[in-house]
C-alpha cells in the first residue's frame, strides 16, 4: 500500500504482532501514526499491544468465554440436551490508542 501510493486512513490487521509490524513499518516509511493511519489489531496479545508505541486497539477474542460455551454445549450434548443453533460471543475492543487517525 506503501510502495502503490494507495491513500488509505486505517488498517485492520488479523493480529497483533501483525499490527505492531505495519506500525513499525508506517514509522519508517515517515508517517506519524496514529495521526495519519489508525492501525487495529485482533486478539488482545498483551505481549504485542501493551508493548507497541503508540499501543494498539485490538479486538480481544474472549477465549476464557468461548471456552467456557464450548465446554457448556458440550456438557449439555453428552447428557442428551439439543445444543443451540448459534451461541453469540462478544468480546470488547481493547482500546488503547491508535485505533483512529488524530486521536
Amino acid at each position: 500500500m506503501l510502495s502503490a501510493g494507495l491513500d488509505f486512513d486505517g488498517i485492520f490487521c488479523g493480529s497483533d504482532q501483525i499490527a505492531r509490524g505495519v506500525i513499525d513499518a508506517l514509522r519508517e516509511s515517515g508517517m506519524s501514526d496514529p495521526h495519519e493511519v489508525g492501525v487495529v489489531g485482533f486478539d488482545n496479545w498483551e505481549l504485542f499491544s501493551a508493548t507497541s508505541r503508540p499501543p494498539i486497539t485490538t479486538i480481544d477474542m474472549n477465549l476464557e468465554a468461548m471456552g467456557r460455551a464450548v465446554a457448556g454445549e458440550l456438557s449439555a450434548a453428552i447428557s442428551g440436551k439439543k445444543p443451540p443453533r448459534t451461541s453469540p460471543l462478544t468480546g470488547p475492543a481493547g482500546s488503547k490508542g491508535n485505533a483512529l487517525p488524530g486521536w
